[in-house]
C-alpha cells in the first residue's frame, strides 16, 4: 500500500514519544540531583500519566515522569512510527490479518491489569512495559493503517477533500486518548494567593512502616508538622492529614541481608479543600549483618550463614521535607 504523502503523521508521532520517554528518565534524574527544574517535567507529564510511585520505574530514589504501563505504551507509538518510515511495504497487510491482529495486541494489557487487580500487586515492570508496548504499537498501527484505507478510497472515487482531512484529523486524535489511566488536571479558576510549587512541608509519618509487613502500593499516613504560609496568610495548616505510600519493601534474607523499606509522600490538602501534589521520598535500610554471617559461616558453622539481617522501619514520628508539585491559587481561611 502506498504512503501516499503521509510520512508526516509517524515522523511527528515518533517524535513526541521519543521525547516524551526522555523527558520521563530527566525529570527522575533532575529530582535525583535536586534540580527545581524537575518539578516542572513532572507536572508537564502529569497530562499523559498518573505518575503514582509504585508503577513507575527509579533512577536513585526517584520515579520516572511516566508509569511502566505508559512508558511501554509510548514506546510502542515511538517503535511502530519508526517502523512505518523505515519499511516501504509496512501497510501490504490485508485487512482481516490488520483487525484481529490489533485486537490481539491488547490481549497483554488486558491480561496484565486484571491479575494486578486479583492479586491486589503490581506485576514486574518489565511485564507492564512489554504489556503496554504490545498495546500502543497495535492500537498505532491500527490508526495508520485505517488512515490510509480511508484516503485511497476516497482519493480512488475522487471525493471528499474535505472529508479527508477530517477522517485523518479524527484519527490523530484518537491516539491522544489510548492510555486508559490519562488524567487530565482542571484549573482552579478562584482568585487566591499562589501557593508556589517547590513550596517546603514539613511533614511527619503517623505509623510505623516496616519491611516485614509492608508491600509495594500499601497507603501510609502522614500529617502536615508546620503551617505552611504565604504572604502571611495559612495555604496548609499544620495537623492537616496527609498521604504516601509505599514504594520500596524487602524483607530481611539469609546470609545478613538486610531489610529494607521506602514510602513517597503523596498528597495533602490545602486550606480550601484543594488536593496539594508533593514529592518526597524517605527510604530505610536495617542493620546489614552480611559480613558478620560470611565470616562466622566459613571460621565455624555453617549455620551462621543463615543469619538474618535486621528489618528496615520507618518509626512513627519520623520527620520528613516535601515540596509542593503543583501550582494552585488557594483562598485562605479567615
Amino acid at each position: 500500500m502506498k504512503k501516499e504523502r503521509l510520512l508526516w503523521i509517524p515522523l511527528l508521532i515518533a517524535t513526541v514519544s521519543i521525547s516524551v520517554l526522555a523527558l520521563s528518565f530527566f525529570a527522575a534524574y533532575t529530582e535525583a540531583q535536586m534540580l527545581d527544574v524537575s518539578s516542572n517535567i513532572y507536572a508537564l507529564l502529569r497530562t499523559f500519566c498518573h505518575q503514582m510511585p509504585s508503577h513507575c520505574l527509579w533512577y536513585h530514589n526517584s520515579n520516572y515522569g511516566v508509569c511502566s504501563h505508559c512508558f511501554g505504551i509510548i514506546g510502542g507509538f515511538a517503535a511502530i512510527s519508526l517502523w512505518t518510515l523505515l519499511k516501504k511495504d509496512a501497510f501490504d497487510l490485508k485487512v482481516m490479518v490488520v483487525v484481529p491482529a490489533v485486537f490481539v495486541s491488547f490481549v497483554p494489557l488486558l491480561l496484565d491489569v486484571f491479575v494486578e487487580a486479583v492479586n491486589q500487586e503490581i506485576n514486574p515492570h518489565a511485564v507492564r512495559i512489554l504489556s503496554g508496548f504490545a498495546a500502543g504499537g497495535g492500537s498505532l498501527y491500527g490508526v495508520y493503517f485505517t488512515i490510509l484505507k480511508i484516503k485511497l478510497f476516497i482519493t480512488k472515487k475522487a471525493e471528499g477533500v474535505r472529508m479527508t482531512k477530517k477522517v485523518i484529523g479524527m484519527a490523530i486524535a484518537m491516539l491522544m486518548v489510548v492510555p486508559a489511566n490519562i488524567t487530565m488536571p482542571l484549573a482552579y479558576a478562584q482568585t487566591g494567593i499562589q501557593l508556589k510549587r517547590g513550596t517546603p512541608v514539613a511533614m511527619r509519618v503517623t505509623q510505623m512502616v516496616s519491611s516485614e509487613t509492608s508491600h509495594i502500593g500499601d497507603l501510609v499516613h502522614l500529617e502536615v508538622l508546620r503551617d505552611v504560609t504565604e504572604d502571611g496568610k495559612v495555604m496548609i495548616a499544620a495537623g492537616t492529614p496527609a498521604e504516601g505510600e509505599v514504594v520500596a519493601a524487602s524483607d530481611r534474607g539469609f546470609i545478613g541481608e538486610p531489610g529494607r523499606v521506602g514510602i513517597s509522600v503523596t498528597s495533602t490538602t490545602a486550606t480550601d479543600g484543594q488536593t496539594v501534589y508533593l514529592r518526597s521520598t524517605l527510604h530505610r535500610e536495617g542493620q546489614d549483618k552480611q559480613t558478620l554471617s560470611l565470616v562466622l559461616g566459613i571460621l565455624l558453622c555453617f549455620l551462621f550463614l543463615f543469619m538474618k539481617g535486621k528489618e528496615a522501619e520507618i518509626m512513627s514520628g519520623s520527620e520528613v521535607k516535601a515540596y509542593v508539585d503543583n501550582e494552585l491559587n488557594v483562598i485562605p481561611k479567615g
